[in-house]
């Protein structure tokens, strides 16, 4: 019997079963925008992954404190609306990391946010820009989560679209454009994805 980590046996229930989980989301513009702006010194989270971390009970979190700088507007996120620029340090590596401590204490950013006051300002700022929280199993096939409101709506989305694909294929075969075989196999294709997305 193999032993997995709770993170690794969670994969794997993902990987048996991809269409109960969402990976992409909405907002997967915005990861590439927060992974812009790392350095070597500083680690980017996006909003919702710092919840998530604030969020994690007790017995899961770990020593790195979560720092923020001024938001900025980040191109296609939000709205235009400035995004929080929230960050761990990862400078404990670097030959300046003694010089880096010492020019924070002169602008006044010696000190990181409590996670309350994190938290606090987070729910806020989610509030005013529409950015839904992310709730993550925290046991192994533990898939009892309801899912956010914009997983519903994109689901429905492309159920749809893929229904307008089938009826599409099997018109152009009623009509003679295909030759039956093509069409079969797209619409075995779209059946069951939208069966496991069921």
């Amino acid at each position: 019997m193999k032993l997995v980590t709770a993170s690794e046996a969670l994969e794997l229930v993902a990987d048996e079963r991809p269409f109960e989980c969402d990976f992409l989301g909405k907002a997967m513009d915005t990861g590439f925008r927060v992974a812009q702006l790392a350095k070597p010194e500083r680690f980017t989270l996006s909003v919702q992954l710092a919840q998530v971390i604030l969020d994690s009970l007790e017995h899961y979190q770990f020593e790195h404190e979560i720092r923020f700088d001024k938001p900025i507007l980040l191109k296609g996120v939000n709205g235009g609306k400035p995004y929080p620029v929230l960050y761990m340090d990862t400078m404990q590596h670097l030959s300046t990391e003694h010089v880096q401590i010492h020019e924070r204490r002169l602008l006044g950013q010696s000190d990181a946010p409590s996670r309350a006051q994190l938290r606090e300002y987070l729910d806020a700022y989610c509030s005013v820009v529409s950015t839904e929280r992310i709730r993550l199993p925290t046991e192994p096939g533990d898939f009892a989560i309801e899912p956010t409101k914009s997983y519903h709506l994109y689901r429905e989305k492309i159920e749809k679209h893929l229904m307008d694909v089938v009826d599409h294929s099997q018109g152009e075969q009623a009509e003679g454009e295909t030759d039956g075989v093509e069409t079969a196999v797209k619409t075995v294709k779209v059946r069951a994805l939208r069966k496991r997305a069921l």
